[in-house]
């Protein structure tokens, strides 16, 4: 019944839409929101002043969303929560949540595999098309799921096609590029980041205007 309510009410104007998810889901909708035709199926759903969510996002049975002030989600995404095996070592459904920071952006068409959780620092964009966020996959010692979190700093630029695998950490203002598969950690400011598998590439100038924005004026997602 619940999955149906959402169902009908994510068709519906969102002055409409805004009053069944706070009144009936006990969802948190801050001034100045806004939450296109999508599909979210979240039990829990936190969006700060000014965030936004675009068009034909599906959602799928993540325990938090959590969109900080003014962060955007474009059109397009996918979001999925993994079901767990019996003998999965994945975390417990409850601890699982998808974090964007102030002014963070996912543009369009990218997919979110939330077997563990996701955290989008502020100000980061998610640019292009394509990008894959993978926080599970088997262990193949011992045949079981396994999970491990993803962390993309404060000012990161991650452009088309990257695949994120659980268990990195981008640190603050890194740029990684188009079609990089990202296995392992890059924690040192102004990394330029690319290739399958990623390595690093070199050191970018820290004045850069992107690396110091203080309002969300790059795009609108």
């Amino acid at each position: 019944m619940r999955k149906l309510l959402l169902t009908l009410a994510a068709v519906l104007p969102f002055r409409i839409k805004r009053l069944i998810y706070i009144r009936v889901f006990g969802y948190e909708i801050g001034d100045g929101c806004y939450i296109g035709l999508s599909f979210i199926y979240v039990r829990k759903l936190r969006m700060e002043s000014g965030s936004r969510i675009g068009k034909f996002n599906f959602v799928k049975e993540i325990p938090l969303l959590h969109l900080c002030s003014e962060a955007s989600i474009g059109s397009f995404n996918h979001f999925a929560f993994v079901e767990r095996h019996r003998t999965s070592t994945l975390p417990d459904y409850s601890e699982i949540f998808l974090e964007l920071g102030r002014s963070a952006a996912i543009t369009s068409g990218h997919y979110f595999d939330l077997g563990d959780s996701i955290k989008i620092g502020a100000f980061t964009t998610i640019a292009g098309k394509a990008s894959q966020f993978w926080t599970h996959g088997i262990d193949v010692a011992t045949g079981v799921q396994s999970g491990k979190p993803l962390v993309v700093g404060d000012y990161c630029l991650i452009c088309s096609s990257v695949r994120l695998i659980g268990g990195t950490i981008i640190g603050d203002r890194c740029v990684i590029g188009a079609g990089s598969v990202v296995v392992k950690s890059f924690l040192e400011p102004y990394s330029l980041v690319g290739g399958n598998p990623a390595t690093f590439i070199k050191k970018m100038p820290g004045d850069g205007a992107y690396f110091h924005r203080s309002e969300r004026d790059v795009l609108w997602a």
